[in-house]
């Protein structure tokens, strides 16, 4: 090969490193109309675009940076319609500032922050109380209006149990006549708050984490938020009555009175250290969710397991 080896030096030596491609039809000897055709079509194309306004408007700097521009506008255009996408789901998890000022002014109303916002006694102790699904207010309430004082400890354990309670309470029920003040003033506290969040235009009282009230009808206790349908049995276990007895008082599944017990424990415990701190300072109340709290904490219903 010495004679193809001449040539590829002399081809280099020529051409460098930019040797011309090889024609299909002169140096391959290619005869086929199809790549005529072919050619002919990329010959014509080439032609538009070298004669192309954008062809020719490349070499100008200004179009250069025009272009460069364009570049960056488009993408930030491209950054915006990725937050807008973003924020259009967050919106939905958002609360409007309008629900916010109502929410706002029903706190200053009821004497949980002042005109400057400033969180007082009644707003520090709603934010220490979580084991309640969205009940602060009405207990923060039951504990400043001394509803407790005079309440045995045992009634004031099943009151609590209506707010932490999930076991849905049949239509028409009555928990008893024994309940009937207690539960009044739960009630009639429910009704202040609403009553309050209804001026300020709140439609929806869940909106401000309070239950609606129910009817006044002693025999109707029913409500959504307030869930009197163990009641009893609480107060019968407080009481120091056997799970086997008070289980056989209800229909509910024995997980659901176990959960309620403990979640009830959690409560009571959130308010003993409620009325023991600075902004309530009652010892009596202290005192009396300690005591319920011992009154519950026994036997199969704080076992570490069932299995046991």
């Amino acid at each position: 090969y010495p004679q193809l080896r001449k040539k590829l030096r002399d081809l280099i030596v020529k051409h460098g490193d930019s040797l011309p491609a090889l024609d299909p039809i002169k140096d391959m000897k290619i005869e086929s109309q199809r790549l005529l055709d072919i050619r002919t079509k990329i010959e014509a194309v080439e032609e538009k675009i070298s004669t192309s306004p954008i062809t020719l408007k490349t070499q100008d700097t200004t179009y250069s940076d025009s272009l460069e521009s364009y570049t960056e506008i488009a993408l930030i255009d491209k950054n915006l319609s990725t937050l807008n996408q973003q924020l259009e789901r967050l919106r939905g998890s958002l609360v409007l500032e309008e629900d916010l000022q109502k929410m706002m002014r029903v706190l200053k109303r009821m004497e949980y922050i002042d005109e400057n916002n400033t969180v007082l006694r009644k707003g520090k102790i709603a934010c220490e109380i979580t084991t309640t699904d969205q009940d602060e207010l009405l207990l923060v309430e039951l504990l400043f209006r001394g509803v407790f004082n005079d309440m045995e400890d045992e009634l004031i354990v099943a009151l609590l149990s209506c707010l932490v309670n999930v076991h849905k309470t049949p239509d028409q029920f009555d928990p008893g006549e024994k309940y009937h003040s207690a539960m009044r003033k739960l009630y009639d506290i429910s009704a202040w708050i609403n009553k309050i969040s209804s001026e300020v235009g709140i439609d929806k009282v869940d909106d401000i984490s309070v239950p609606t009230l129910a009817p006044v009808s002693s025999s109707n206790v029913n409500n959504e938020k307030i869930m009197p349908s163990l009641i009893d049995i609480t107060y019968q276990w407080a009481k120091g009555a056997k799970f086997t007895e008070i289980i056989r008082e209800t229909d509910a599944f024995e997980g659901e009175v176990v959960r309620m017990m403990r979640r009830l424990e959690e409560l009571l415990r959130q308010m003993a250290t409620a009325a023991k701190s600075t902004a309530v300072g009652s010892q009596l109340i202290y005192q009396k969710m300690m005591k319920g709290i011992e009154s519950i904490k026994r036997d199969i219903v704080f076992a570490s397991s069932l299995y046991i």
